[in-house]
This record gives structure tokens, C-alpha cells and sequence, in this order.
């Protein structure tokens, strides 16, 4: 382990702090440290690579001295000089939003016990400070204020407002209730309308209820379901606050215009918006309608209302909306002119994604397969590699509809498309433009249905990256119960916008093939073995060789009992890196003959027994069916959250596979699998034979099926 690793790490903000509270900080530091202990200050601002910085801080490595710094410099309570104060405000919340604060590897028992020290320092911080401190997020003040122990915090609710007082002081009040709305989506005669309400109101006081005020009727509101939003995370991934989301698809010929109230405490609250840069309305370009065929959406005083529209009224406000780009942007108002040109073709345009640097995944597969119909769709498969390396994938009669991922041809592609299907989900990876180029072409475009294929089983606890309120998914294709069980409790999914098709690919794995003697172990990547610099992994060689991983898997491959064992049962073990850790690949010793580093590319088929650790990987082996081990020589790495995220959907132990965290287990446990002739032991074969919805060839038709309207 390196040592500066187990140093205190201290992040101080300079553009929040004066020069005088900078000197005067370190200066008590150099004061009350003592001896032996060594502690990095990280002075940081605007140009500061946070994606850098946080390796070297990670609590599984620090917490305990990070801990101890702040301890050591709170000695003296409420007497604790301001500029310390504000250095430990800037560093918690710091730290929070980068995912460095906490050491989730803790049991839960020591985790309670580190955190309870924790607040009781924030206990020592006035509400002066925390509320008005530079540089804290606003939402993160009242989450800290929350912490804090010894005070009292209540609401208090009156007709006219909301009040967080504390301490008989208020330090909150409104008079209404912010609507985030993060999707706003005509299709035919339904709205798809997705948002979440948000408030520090909600961290002190019970849940509110929502209300939607339908074509004017004041007198007879409707509530609406609300759910946990994934942005509880907010900004970070901690649950800090208490948010609360809604979805609903309004059908527009029944309802011609709506309001939402919030109510708390059996008080009425009008609502005010945010919206998101994936919405067609626009607060910076004042942009409050949206023409689509014969209808105008329109947004006006916090109400939405749907109305008929002639193509002569769309006409005359995109010419005003483009009266604003004249001066400074002439090149998007031609775009925008091209746009209009390309949608009176009225053509079925249908894009296929997937990701960059992958060679071939769902969305090629999809693309092959829809390529062929006669339904008169035209099909584009939208290509973020060298087409020289791909051009073998495609036939004559599809490279005509091969186009190059950014280029105009895709961004007017884009504008005027029915449908989106893509494997990745991020923007980056199907939307061609920036968010403000987006932004003045939205009212003139088409929005598109996105189909999410996914690239594997969703298997890990992300909710701050993959749920429905932070995602423009339409409809998200599963393979497994266990998808739809995360999707429906914790990612704000429905039923509607779920398909039970499977994967493309499971179309190519024969669960019926007999495999050979032969065993893959394929580890995922560890985020905290590589370093990143401008946005690129680097290797960090000497980090990777001190790591237990590296250590743990080494033993492993090269455990000569185990070697021999294998060679006597006619059994052979591919080693197969994940791409990220390839730069390391030459630090392993295998011997080449029956411990071999795998191609590039594997028939899964060919595998009895796989082995791995965290990878969504494993799926694709229980959808064969075969013998799984789990081997995760750096468990409490990955639990600390070095690996992004810290939990998986299904268990470790007691899943679908045998568990060992070191070599000489996992060697014990692959023995005991070749005795078996690498068959699964029985209580695992009946989980995997539960764990999918489909075991055939019909993936793709399935979901072909679903976007061509055939349900």
C-alpha cells in the first residue's frame, strides 16, 4: 500500500476562502498535528482535475486519519477558529459530491459509529455559517443542518407559506414548490410528462402529496402517485434529500390544460419550474411553445395548456425564435431551415447506436436484424468508430445507411427521426449536438422515441445514473425479473416503459451447446488501478503491482497444485482482461499451456465454468447455465465505492455461484467444480434457470415487433 495513502487528505477550496483564512488554516495545523501524523492539503479550484484528485483520497485508504485531522483541529468545540470551520465545510461537501467522504466498507455498526463522529463536529458550526458559506450547494446546506445534533428544526405550515425554523429562528420559508420537469414528449395523442418536486422543506417534515388541476376544474383535483426520486442523490452518491417524482402520460385529447398545486400538511402550494436541458421549453430563450402537427403545447404562468394549431401560426414562431439566433448564430438558423426542408419528406427514419470503441454490440445486432423488413422504415446505423475497421459488417446494400457519428448527415438525421435504439444510454452516445445546440433546434425537430437495448443485465446499484427521472428512455428493454424488480422499487420506472424481449445478443448464445473442458475468468476493471489525465486512463504500473487484486488474481494463475490439477482433468483456464486493465497484461506470468491469456474475442459456449467478480458479465453464463465463481480478492475495495459503484443486484454469496475472496479459495472452489465436471451444484442451476425471461432466438423480433407498433 502506498503510503501517502494512508495520510490525512484535506481538499481546501481557495476561491472560497481569503488569503489570510488560508495561511491561518495551515498554520493551526502545522500547531495541533502531532508527530507521526501527516496530513496533504489539496489548495483547489476551477482548473483542479477532480477526477484525478479523489484517487488519491479514497477513505478506504484515509478515513481513519482524515478523522482523526478533524478531531485533533476541532479540540476546542464551538471555540474552534471560523477559518477551520469553513476548511471542514468546504472539504465534507467536497468530498460528498466526489464520492470520497464515506468508507462504505465498513460494517454497518463502525459506519454508524465514524458518521455519528462526523456530525458531531458539524455540531460545532453555527447556522450562520452553514448557510451562508461560499461554495456549498443549497440544497447540501439544509442536508448538513439536518446532521447536526442538539438542535431543534421543525416546519411550520400556514396558508400563506412553509417555514423551517430552528431554534424558534427561521432559516427557510416559500411560498411555492419547485417542479423540476425532466421530460416533456408528445406521442400522437398522449403526453409522456416526467418530473420531480424538490424542496429543503422536505428533509424535516413528512412527504407531501401532489395535486393536478385538469382543464380548469379547481374544485375537483386528482392526486398524483408520487415515488422516491433518484435525485435524493443529488449531486453526489449519498441520499442527501427528499425528493419526490411523478410520471404520468396524459392523454391530450381529454385534457386540454393542467396545473400541479403540493400540498403539506393539508395546506394548497402553487408550483413553479426548472427545466431540464432536455426539454423543449427554455427559460434563457423564452421559448414557452412547441408546435407538433396540428397542436401547439404551450407553457404559460405555470400551466400547461394543448391547443389547436394551424402550420401558419408554427411558421410565424419559429421565425421569432430565430430572430434570436440571427446575430450571434446565422449557421443554426440555416440548420434550423434545413430541418424544416428534411421533415416534409415525412419519411420513417430510424437510428441504431451503439458505443465508441466497441466493435459490435445490440445495436448493430438490432440494426442487422430490422435492416431486412419491408415496412417501409428507413434505417440508419449510426457508426462512432473508423469505418475502415468496421466496414466488414455491414453488406453492400447497408453501407449506403452507415453514417458517421457528429456528421451533419447525422445531426439532420437526428432532428427529423422517428425512433432512437441504442445500447448506451448517456447523451454522448446517440445525441450529436451540445446541449445549446440542441437547445435551438428543439422547437423545430422531431423528438424521438429512445429505446434503451442496455449492453448487459443491469446488475449494479446506480440509481443516480440510471433511472428514469435522469434518463430520456422511452422504453428499456430487460432480460431478467431481477432488472425489473430495481427498475419498478428504486430507478421510478412503470411497467409501460419496460420490454421483457432480452438482449439482441442472447440471440447468438446457444444455451443448448455442450461446452469443453474449459474455464474463463474474466475480471472487470478497477477504476481506482488506472489514474485519468485529461479525460484519458493512464497507467499507474506501481499501484496496480501493490494492489491486492493484482496480487490475489497472480497467486491464483499461478497456483501449481491447482495448475496440475486441471491438466489431469483435461481442463484449460483463459485469463481474459478487461480491455481498460490490458496495460497491464504483461505483469502476469501464466504458463501457456493449460493458463492461457484469452483472444480478444470468446464463444461463451466453449466455457463449463466461468469465473469472475463484479461484471454484468456473469449473465450471459447463467444464461448457458454454467458453474460461476465469484473471486473477489478486493472485496472492501469494491464495497468502499473504488469501483464507482458498491453493490449489485444480485448476491455474492448465496447468489447463482460459489464466492472466495482469496487465491488459495478460489483455487479450492474451481477444484471442487472440475469434481463435478464443472456442472452446477443444483440450487444454483434452479436460480439461473429462473433468471431469465426468454431462453430462444427471438430477442430481436421481439423487440422489432414492439417499435413497428405489433405488441
Amino acid at each position: 500500500m502506498n503510503k501517502q495513502q494512508q495520510d490525512s487528505h484535506i481538499v481546501m477550496p481557495v476561491a472560497y476562502l481569503s488569503e489570510q483564512e488560508q495561511q491561518e488554516f495551515i498554520g493551526l495545523a502545522r500547531q495541533n498535528i502531532p508527530s507521526g501524523h501527516t496530513y496533504c492539503i489539496h489548495p483547489v479550484d476551477a482548473s483542479t482535475d477532480a477526477v484525478q484528485l479523489r484517487t488519491e483520497m479514497y477513505p478506504f485508504y484515509c478515513f481513519e486519519e482524515n478523522l482523526f485531522f478533524w478531531q485533533t483541529m476541532f479540540s476546542q468545540g464551538e471555540e474552534t477558529p471560523r477559518s477551520v470551520q469553513k476548511v471542514f465545510l468546504l472539504d465534507y461537501t467536497w468530498k460528498l459530491q466526489n464520492g470520497v467522504l464515506w468508507p462504505y466498507h465498513y460494517t454497518s455498526g463502525r459506519q454508524r459509529q465514524v458518521k455519528a463522529k462526523m456530525h458531531a463536529l458539524l455540531g460545532y458550526i453555527s447556522d450562520q455559517l452553514l448557510l451562508e458559506q461560499p461554495g456549498l450547494d443549497s440544497f447540501h446546506r439544509y442536508y448538513l443542518l439536518g446532521l447536526q445534533t442538539g438542535k431543534s428544526t421543525e416546519v411550520v405550515v400556514t396558508p400563506e407559506q412553509v417555514q423551517i425554523r430552528r431554534d424558534g429562528r427561521s432559516i427557510y420559508k416559500a411560498q411555492k414548490f419547485e417542479v423540476v420537469l425532466t421530460k416533456f414528449k408528445p406521442a400522437g395523442n398522449k403526453l409522456l410528462f416526467v418530473a420531480f418536486i424538490k424542496s429543503p422543506v422536505f428533509n424535516f417534515c413528512e412527504a407531501p402529496t401532489l395535486w393536478m388541476e385538469q382543464n380548469g376544474d379547481h374544485d375537483h383535483l386528482i392526486e398524483v402517485p408520487l415515488k422516491d426520486s433518484s435525485w435524493n442523490y443529488y449531486k453526489c452518491k449519498e441520499e442527501t434529500n427528499h425528493f419526490y417524482t411523478f410520471v404520468l402520460t396524459i392523454p391530450t385529447k381529454k385534457i386540454k390544460k393542467f396545473h400541479f398545486y403540493v400540498k403539506v400538511r393539508d395546506q394548497l402550494f402553487d408550483t413553479y419550474y426548472y427545466f431540464m436541458p432536455e426539454v423543449v421549453f427554455d427559460n434563457s430563450f423564452k421559448r414557452y411553445r412547441y408546435y407538433d402537427r396540428n397542436k401547439v403545447y404551450r407553457f404559460d404562468r405555470n400551466t400547461f395548456l394543448i391547443e389547436k394549431a394551424t402550420a401558419q401560426q408554427a411558421r410565424e414562431y419559429q421565425s421569432a425564435m430565430e430572430k434570436q439566433l440571427e446575430t450571434d448564430h446565422m449557421e443554426m438558423c440555416a440548420f434550423r431551415r434545413r430541418i424544416q426542408e428534411k421533415r416534409q419528406e415525412q419519411k420513417r427514419i430510424w437510428l441504431y447506436y451503439d458505443c465508441k470503441g466497441v466493435y459490435k454490440d445490440n445495436g448493430y445486432l438490432q440494426f442487422v436484424h430490422d435492416f431486412g423488413q419491408q415496412d417501409g422504415v428507413e434505417k440508419y446505423y449510426i457508426l462512432n468508430n473508423d469505418l475502415e475497421t468496421c466496414r466488414e459488417l455491414f453488406t453492400p446494400e447497408q453501407l449506403p445507411y452507415v453514417v458517421a457519428f457528429g456528421s451533419e448527415q447525422h445531426k439532420l438525421l437526428y432532428c427529423v427521426a422517428e425512433q432512437v435504439i441504442t445500447a448506451y444510454i448517456e447523451k454522448n452516445n446517440y445525441l450529436p449536438f451540445t446541449d445549446f445546440e440542441h437547445s435551438c433546434v428543439m422547437d423545430v425537430a422531431t423528438m424521438p422515441l429512445i429505446t434503451y437495448l442496455q449492453h448487459g443485465v443491469y446488475h449494479a446499484f446506480i440509481p443516480w445514473k440510471y433511472s428514469l427521472d435522469r434518463l430520456q428512455v422511452d422504453l428499456k428493454v430487460i432480460s431478467s425479473p431481477v432488472e425489473r424488480e430495481q427498475d419498478l422499487t428504486t430507478h421510478c420506472f412503470t411497467r409501460k416503459q419496460e420490454l421483457a424481449a432480452c438482449m439482441p445478443r442472447y440471440d447468438f448464445i446457444d444455451h443448448r451447446a455442450k461446452p469443453a473442458k474449459r474455464i474463463l475468468y474474466a475480471p472487470s476493471w478497477r477504476k481506482y488501478l488506472v489514474g485519468m489525465e485529461n479525460h484519458t486512463w493512464i497507467t499507474r504500473e506501481d499501484l496496480f503491482v501493490q494492489s491486492r487484486f493484482y496480487q490475489e488474481t497472480s497467486r491464483f494463475l499461478q497456483d501449481t497444485k491447482l495448475i496440475a490439477y486441471m491438466k489431469r482433468h483435461g481442463y484449460t483456464l483463459d485469463f481474459k482482461l478487461h480491455p481498460i486493465l490490458m496495460r497491464y497484461a504483461h505483469l502476469y506470468a501464466v504458463d501457456g499451456e493449460v493458463v492461457r491469456m484469452a483472444s480478444d474475442s470468446v464463444k461463451e459456449e466453449e466455457y463449463a465454468i466461468f469465473i469472475t467478480d463484479f461484471s454484468s458479465y456473469v449473465f450471459d453464463f447463467a444464461y448457458l447455465g454454467r458453474s460461476i465463481l465469484y473471486f473477489l480478492a478486493d472485496y472492501d475495495e469494491f464495497r468502499s465505492g473504488m469501483s464507482d459503484y458498491r453493490q449489485c443486484v444480485l448476491p455474492f454469496r448465496g447468489g447463482i455461484g460459489a464466492y472466495a475472496d482469496r487465491a488459495q479459495d478460489a483455487a479450492r472452489c474451481l477444484r471442487r467444480m472440475i469434481r463435478r465436471q464443472g456442472k452446477p451444484k443444483r440450487r444454483y442451476r434452479k436460480k439461473m434457470e429462473k433468471l431469465f425471461y426468454h431462453r430462444d432466438d427471438r430477442a430481436r423480433q421481439r423487440i422489432y415487433q414492439r417499435l413497428i407498433g405489433k405488441k
